[in-house]
């Protein structure tokens, strides 16, 4: 008797699946989606889709997943994170969160010196917010100080998605003239990620923008500037001039 072969299975819409996950009340079910299957990250990830979802489940509070230290291990680069252990609500969310995610950022381009040929200092963790992960190391194409200007890359350690930033503009960072260190004496400059809203007006079908503002204090003024994703530039923030 002849078998009948079974039908592929076929993969569903977008839609459909946006809708399947937006009947997920617990956020941490979303976090377990994400950290499963990349495509769901970029649907649960979307400002529209979280507009939706909090409109859906208003009470739905975010889960605690667990705790990021930034200070990278002896002679390595990137951070730990250690993830909420049972009987935490959120502890298998934050286990596929774990698994799936590289918080040493091995994903990031290593590129050798252009001068001996030797690698460069690993990445060090400058900021996190809303997911995405800031990054700088010393830089070997800038005519200035290479821990005042730094390579900067914006990155998700989930998804192994990243973006370098071009190197800030030559006329933009002399004007951080003798800036104080920080870290340590390791930086001269602090750059962090502006919150999400930063960006305000944009279409929220897009891929999410995100803003970088860098600062030097130097000793009559802060010197700031901005980059923002949206267009791929560098601008200077007004200063006041102070005594720092």
């Amino acid at each position: 008797m002849a078998t009948v072969a079974a039908a592929p299975l076929q993969e569903a819409p977008d839609d459909v699946v946006d809708e399947i996950l937006l009947r997920l009340p617990c956020p941490s079910s979303l976090v377990r989606a994400a950290a499963a299957c990349a495509s769901f990250r970029v649907l649960v990830s979307s400002p529209r889709f979280l507009r939706r979802h909090r409109a859906l489940h208003p009470g739905a509070a975010a889960p605690f997943l667990g705790v990021f230290s930034s200070a990278p291990a002896p002679g390595g680069s990137g951070g730990a994170f250690h993830p909420s252990d049972p009987p935490h609500p959120a502890a298998a969310a934050a286990r596929d969160v774990a698994r799936a995610a590289d918080f040493s950022f091995a994903f990031l381009p290593a590129p050798p010196d252009a001068a001996t040929g030797a690698e460069r200092p690993g990445w060090l963790v400058r900021d996190y917010r809303d997911g995405r992960f800031l990054l700088d190391r010393a830089s070997s194409c800038s005519t200035f100080d290479s821990a005042i200007v730094t390579d900067l890359a914006v990155c998700d350690p989930v998804s192994r998605r990243y973006v370098l930033l071009p190197p800030i503009p030559e006329d933009l960072a002399a004007s951080a003239y003798n800036p104080l260190g920080v870290l340590g004496g390791r930086r001269w400059c602090e750059p962090f990620l502006a919150p999400a809203d930063a960006e305000g007006g944009r279409d929220e079908e897009e891929e999410p923008s995100f803003v970088v503002i860098w600062t030097a204090r130097c000793p009559r003024k802060v010197v700031a500037l901005a980059f923002s994703s949206w267009d791929g530039r560098w601008r200077a923030l007004p200063s006041p001039d102070c005594f720092v």
